[in-house]
């Protein structure tokens, strides 16, 4: 008996032990959502390959965008390349600037549309764009915070599933996934569906897998995140992310997304220029739309500024041809010049001499 208790002593000690080493989720989630916010700026392009399948048909969307950020400041180019069906026909791909500065949105596209229309550069206020508009950037800092596609990451903040108030009472233990300690943090949330994330401390503390589940424990959405260290500035990052959305019966309509994400820059200063109609790369020319009252004939981009259209034309770019026909035709206009004068100089000497032999006569 003696032994028995001291046995049961022991282990308890043992499981005591294993849970004092163990954080709590609160601190977890502070420093996965710290590392987050030291990122202040930067710039990261994402290559994202979205599928939806309904049946036997599916509709992938190939969409590459450009991502700058700094502080309120959000610019995306988008580059997207639209496919029909499964026998894999193409649109032609098209450009989208989204860009938020300010009380400001601006938006433009090179799409073509029917009949030989373009589209006009739009500068509204920003509070006319929807949460869930699609003229939204998704910020990358998100990415691996939130089990949705990049594109739908618009609608969420932080804390949407780490720090979340209406939940239970979370669990946290020690876990291995693809051979990454973890710790693998689980919750039921108020209306009894399960999340369940996989944080590795080794990576900054970093989510490299995350879970939403019905009440009975079947998987709703699924993210997996690859990160990666990125230099200079010493911060670990997603790096590769594939979302799926997981259909509760066989004639459901699901989607997937794979995205890769190549990071140019964190935490380095932005050109204040890019998130300006300078840094955007619009031809002049442009019909431009705003809030304001517009003067007659409306307005244009002009290459420098944002003008009435009736007052100024759009704004040839110089390019090094030019510079050299210039040159050309001031070379050739100083020769002509200089002949001339040479002419001139001929002929009245030529005429002196005539009248000298005149007078001589």
């Amino acid at each position: 008996m003696p032994l028995l208790l001291a046995a049961c002593a022991l282990g308890l000690l043992v499981r005591g032990s294993q849970q004092v080493d163990l954080p709590t989720v609160e601190w977890i989630e502070e420093k996965v959502l710290s590392q987050r916010r030291s990122i202040v700026s930067g710039k990261v392009e994402l290559d994202s390959e979205f599928s939806l399948r309904s049946g036997s048909r599916e509709s992938p969307l190939r969409t590459k965008t450009t991502i700058w950020f700094e502080g309120q400041k959000i610019r995306g180019d988008r580059v997207r390349q639209n496919h029909e069906g499964s026998g894999g026909v193409s649109s032609s791909p098209y450009r989208e600037i989204s860009c938020f500065v300010g009380e400001k949105h601006i938006f433009w596209t090179d799409q073509s549309f029917p009949g030989g229309g373009a589209a006009v550069v739009r500068i509204f206020d920003r509070t006319r764009i929807k949460a869930n508009s699609p003229m939204r950037v998704p910020d990358p800092r998100m990415v691996g915070l939130v089990p949705d596609a990049s594109s739908e990451l618009v609608k969420y903040h932080y804390e949407y599933i780490l720090q979340r108030k209406d939940r239970h009472t979370p669990e946290v233990r020690k876990a291995v996934l693809r051979d990454v300690p973890c710790y693998e943090v689980s919750y039921r949330r108020l209306d009894d569906f399960i999340v369940q994330y996989w944080v590795a401390p080794q990576q900054d503390y970093g989510v490299i897998q995350m879970e939403e589940k019905r009440k009975d424990g079947t998987p709703i959405t699924r993210l997996e995140c690859e990160l990666g260290l990125h230099e200079p500035s010493g911060l670990w990052f997603p790096r590769k992310a594939v979302f799926e959305a997981i259909p509760s019966t066989s004639n459901s309509t699901t989607y997937s997304e794979e995205v890769l994400l190549t990071v140019v820059a964190l935490n380095e200063a932005i050109n204040p220029e890019i998130f300006s109609l300078k840094g955007m790369d619009i031809p002049p020319g442009k019909h431009v739309s705003t809030d304001a009252r517009e003067p007659p004939g409306g307005l244009v981009w002009n290459g420098i500024d944002v003008v009435p259209a009736q007052a100024s034309p759009p704004v040839p770019k110089t390019t090094g041809g030019t510079t050299n026909q210039l040159w050309l035709f001031a070379a050739s206009l100083v020769l002509a010049v200089a002949a001339s004068l040479g002419l001139w100089k001929y002929l009245s000497a030529q005429r002196t001499r005539s009248h000298s032999s005149t007078v001589a006569k």
